[in-house]
């Protein structure tokens, strides 16, 4: 079985988050039964630890802590990890944000909850900010119900980290799912490169007859960026989107490197000033 050693980051950057997983998955055939070792880690971001998360419960993967390392062995058994919570784990849930399991039953409101008390625990810990919550809430679950919609898994997950001393959050959501080329084809019958699907989901051009769900990703996007000046990724297949406050927004294709499944992943300042992204619902 593959070893693969998880470097740690400088915790600087979602760029810097993003070389990390690239270099995680890179030139892995998808479903490959690996070991992860996490011997290494120094700090566990959301963009570097939910993939493997769900790569782990979709290849039956296995990983490796250090020996020496307390802290961080710590922090990850408090957040789930690997297994993720449910809606009973999380109400449990103090000073951390755990790994969330979004279940995707028959029952929706299962799943919707889960996505409420994970999106309340961010809440509660960013401050009481006005309009916070609505700015909080809405990109969360936008972006996981698209998810969902578009993968056609059984589950998926949802991480959260506040960094206090940076004064940022980070949330990532993640899948692997059939990602969104498959999704075109499945459902259009259109045959698109990972990097023009993902161009046509930012253009709001659903898979399907359903135009909400097309603008969901894009709204939540702009959201994001515009009116919360944050960083914004979306990767899938061997492609990824990046986007940011006042930059252009590019799609690059990673070599050697696909994923299965769509990740997605933002960065915001955290907010002390009003907010109020009501003119961003479509």
């Amino acid at each position: 079985m593959k070893n693969i050693l998880i470097p740690t980051t400088s915790n600087n950057s979602l760029t810097e988050e993003l070389k990390v997983f690239y270099n995680t998955f890179k030139g892995l055939e998808f479903n490959t039964k690996v070991n992860f070792n996490l011997s290494a880690l120094k700090w566990a971001t959301p963009l570097v630890m939910l993939p493997i998360v769900a790569y782990i419960h979709s290849t039956g993967s296995s990983f490796t802590l250090s020996e020496d390392n307390d802290d961080v062995n710590s922090y990850l058994k408090t957040v789930y990890f690997p297994k993720g919570a449910d809606s009973t784990d999380i109400l449990k849930a103090k000073n951390y944000i755990p790994i969330s399991f979004l279940e995707n039953t028959s029952d929706p409101l299962s799943r919707e909850l889960v996505i409420d008390l994970f999106s309340e625990l961010i809440y509660k810990s960013v401050g009481g900010v006005k309009g916070t919550k609505t700015a909080l809430f809405y990109p969360i679950s936008e972006l996981a119900t698209n998810i969902f919609e578009h993968s056609k898994r059984k589950y998926g997950f949802a991480f959260g980290q506040i960094f206090p001393k940076k004064q940022y959050l980070e949330v990532c959501i993640a899948d692997c799912g059939r990602g969104l080329a498959g999704s075109y084809n499945q459902e259009s019958g259109l045959d698109l490169t990972d990097a023009k699907a993902i161009k046509e989901v930012m253009e709001g051009h659903s898979t399907k007859n359903d135009k909400e769900r097309g603008f969901g990703i894009r709204t939540s996007k702009k959201a994001i960026c515009e009116k919360l000046k944050g960083e914004f990724m979306l990767l899938s297949g061997n492609s990824v989107l990046i986007s940011g406050y006042n930059t252009e927004d590019k799609i690059v294709t990673l070599p050697k490197f696909h994923w299965q499944g769509v990740v997605i992943v933002y960065r915001i300042p955290s907010p002390k000033h009003p907010i109020d992204i009501t003119d961003y619902y479509e």
